[in-house]
């Protein structure tokens, strides 16, 4: 997984897989004594600069088929569907499908996972409206009858309504004026976490 650390930034770190359902995507770890760190160069798969701005279609469409990683898809909600129950070998984890409108006007379904549909729910019943914001990140993309559906069970930020600063900072951003907080030069300097 990529993670942030209290200076914002970015390490690679190597979860073992028994250890792997109790991670979300809100959750600190905590570095004990006990832990070993050690700096890797291969790290699968590599990605570039983390940068804060709107996923546009244009940006989208291209990868469909592809995991989008470090990039933030974000819209208005303007449909939502129930929320269901999957069934695995290991857990249940529940999906909600959504509608959200990108700002150029285009609409894109986005299926979410995990806890974020309850969350969801209970900002849309508390809120009464349907101005919620969506920040998604680790996305993957796939087309359905010339469909475009983003899966996300990443970090996933939801707003409430459309006039507060964090939105309207989001809005502003572009790719040159996006704060980068990955240096080009601490990408090789990701670590795993040793068992």
């Amino acid at each position: 997984m990529v993670a942030l650390d209290a200076k914002g930034d970015a390490i690679w770190i190597q979860v073992p897989k028994t250890k792997l359902n109790k991670f979300v995507g809100d959750m600190f770890i905590e570095f004990t004594s006990g832990t070993t760190m050690v700096p890797v160069a291969d790290v699968v798969p590599p990605f570039s600069e983390y940068c804060f701005r709107f996923l546009k279609h244009e940006d989208i469409y291209p990868n469909r088929g592809q995991r989008i990683l470090l990039l933030d898809v974000v819209g208005q909600l303007k449909g939502h569907y129930r929320t269901r129950e999957s069934t695995s070998t290991n857990r249940n984890s529940k999906h909600k499908e959504i509608t959200i409108m990108l700002l150029e006007g285009i609409p894109v379904k986005v299926v979410l996972w995990g806890r974020f549909p309850s969350i969801l729910e209970k900002i849309i019943d508390a809120s009464n409206n349907r101005n919620v914001v969506l920040v998604n990140t680790f996305v993957f993309v796939s087309e359905w009858n010339d469909e475009l559906k983003l899966s996300s069970s990443g970090v996933t930020i939801i707003y409430d309504r459309l006039n507060l600063n964090e939105v309207n900072v989001l809005k502003e951003r572009t790719v040159d004026n996006a704060p980068k907080l990955i240096e080009e030069e601490k990408i090789l300097a990701h670590f795993r976490l040793k068992n």
